[in-house]
């Protein structure tokens, strides 16, 4: 909205006090939806009651069309397939590398079923034991620092509020992450991998700003606790996801996107972090995965980066971005 001439009258933003156009459906300062209260009148916050009448606040026909059509539309993700090709097809090889090392280690430190099923595929079990290991945890952090380049992709790609918001982690800060996460795994042995997991997702919230929240970042709030819970959940469907050429995946993945989406905070016009309200469920989730499933199959993988685009499109879809007073959406 284009700042106010000196002869356009002005009034006070009902949210953050600042000057406005009197006619202004939106502040310029805030972002705030603005309303008429039927009863006096005056200028209000939309979702808000008048003080005087306890009436709520009416927007004017006439500015509707300006503002988002409902509170959904303040967080979208459309990123474009064809840009998701090159990440999926690295993580893709990454992946296939990490399966094949950490089997080779498996029957390398002597686990039956794994030897064996190596020498029935004609492969040599033998290898040198650490080396092989030492593939595994170097193609794991690899492979978490493809979805570091995904995750930015899709950030890049996603608007709240009507602006795009800002990854900002430098590649200074980006490799100083995995020498730390190569450093605390070869301290802990491999153990300290899923508090390594949520201190990487903290970071990278942290470094996605706001434009139109004065460029504060989000927050992120999931712990080393909860990961190591999805882990070994993860590890118990995993077979079952390989038995069935990924089309029970979605049993995996799920506990993941439920995760990492119920835990994000972002900034409401008052400098607070609130909660995303993340309302999708497993059978829609479940529905769309298996139509993207069914796809890719059928196109010998090409469709993968549509699929993909289609699953963030539906998480922003029943992601609610709320920062107006209502109840059950309280601050942090």
């Amino acid at each position: 909205m284009p700042p106010a001439s000196p002869s356009e009258d002005l009034k006070d933003c009902p949210s953050c006090g600042s000057r406005i156009p009197a006619s202004a459906a939106r502040c310029t300062l805030c972002k705030s939806n603005l309303g008429v209260c039927p009863g006096c009148g005056g200028w209000l916050v939309a979702g808000t009651s008048c003080m005087e009448c306890q009436q709520q606040a009416v927007i004017p026909e006439d500015k509707k069309a300006a503002l988002p059509k409902t509170i959904e539309e303040t967080y979208t993700i459309d990123a474009p397939p064809l840009g998701l090709m090159p990440f999926l097809a690295v993580r893709f090889v990454l992946s296939v590398l990490f399966l094949g090392a950490l089997a080779g280690a498996l029957a390398a430190s002597g686990v039956g079923p794994v030897r064996q099923a190596l020498e029935k595929g004609g492969l040599n079990p033998g290898g040198n034991l650490p080396f092989l290991w030492g593939a595994a945890a170097g193609l794991v952090i690899l492979i978490s620092l493809a979805n570091s380049f995904l995750r930015a992709f899709r950030i890049r790609h996603t608007t709240m509020f009507g602006e795009p918001l800002q990854c900002r982690r430098g590649a200074g800060a980006m490799v100083w992450g995995i020498l730390s996460n190569v450093l605390i795994l070869a301290l802990t042995a491999g153990l300290g991998l899923p508090w390594i997991h949520a201190r990487n997702r903290r970071r990278f919230y942290a470094s996605c700003a706001v434009p139109a929240r004065n460029g504060r970042p989000l927050e992120f709030l999931g712990t080393g606790e909860e990961v190591l819970g999805r882990v070994l959940l993860t590890l118990l469907l995993v077979p079952l996801a390989a038995a069935t050429a990924g089309l029970l995946a979605p049993l995996a993945t799920w506990v993941w996107v439920k995760w990492e989406h119920s835990n994000l905070l972002f900034p409401d016009r008052f400098g607070r972090q609130r909660p995303m309200a993340f309302e999708g469920g497993f059978g829609g989730y479940f529905a769309r995965a298996l139509l993207g499933w069914f796809l890719t199959l059928l196109t010998l993988g090409v469709y993968r980066p549509w699929a993909l685009a289609a699953e963030w499109r539906w998480i922003a879809a029943n992601t609610v971005v709320d920062d107006e007073h209502r109840p059950g959406r309280t601050g942090a």
